[in-house]
């Protein structure tokens, strides 16, 4: 045997993991819990947990925030800048997630920019609008993965929990995205600012 392999070893019987080997082992499992169907539990990271009918354990979500969605995107009857009935549904319902105006209201809009001679600026900001917004969305499922626990946790048959830690390592990564993305928010802000500007400022 090697003298390089007998130094592993030693190292390994040390307790000693080389970098480059992931690793998995078990850090605590909870003794069997005698569950029943229509059972509601918490876990150690306040997750809700529920035995149905069948057995099948469940994870409990909480869906409230889709009441804001629904709010967010249903089309009023009445546009609120022009005041007159909503009367394409396709076309209103778009422009209303879009603009918070109907349809016939974004074509002034946008009809007076181009009159106006902005409307490359306008686009411009449009673009980063949708940019912003989409890494907004980003950042926060990376915010929120930032905030679990890396480690695996798996849900036995009779609901107790058996918890392995891993390699988090990937916890860097994601907060340099995040910094980035943060970063990037602050140039696109003033540069969103100053095109509003320049739109706004007609000679």
């Amino acid at each position: 045997m090697k003298d390089s392999n007998i130094q592993r070893i030693q190292r390994l019987l040390r307790g000693e993991v080389p970098k480059s080997t992931k690793s998995y082992h078990v850090v605590s499992s909870e003794k069997k819990l005698d569950r029943k169907p229509g059972d509601e539990w918490t876990d150690d990271d306040d997750r809700k947990w529920r035995m149905d009918d069948t057995g099948t354990i469940w994870r409990v979500t909480n869906l409230d925030y889709m009441d804001d969605i629904q709010d967010y995107v249903t089309v009023p009857t009445i546009c609120p800048v022009c005041m007159n009935k909503m009367g394409n549904p396709h076309l209103d319902k778009k422009m209303w997630t879009l603009h918070k105006m109907c349809f016939n209201c974004v074509v002034d809009m946008e009809h007076k920019i181009r009159v106006t001679g902005k409307f490359d600026e306008y686009e411009q900001m449009k673009v980063l609008s949708n940019k912003t917004a989409w890494l907004k969305d980003i950042k926060a499922e990376l915010t929120e993965y930032l905030g679990e626990d890396l480690s695996k946790k798996f849900v036995n048959t009779d609901g107790s929990f058996d918890k392995w830690e891993g390699d988090d390592g990937i916890k860097n990564l994601v907060q340099r995205s995040i910094d980035e993305i943060e970063e990037f928010e602050k140039e696109t802000k003033v540069a969103i600012t100053e095109l509003q500007e320049e739109i706004n400022n007609v000679d």
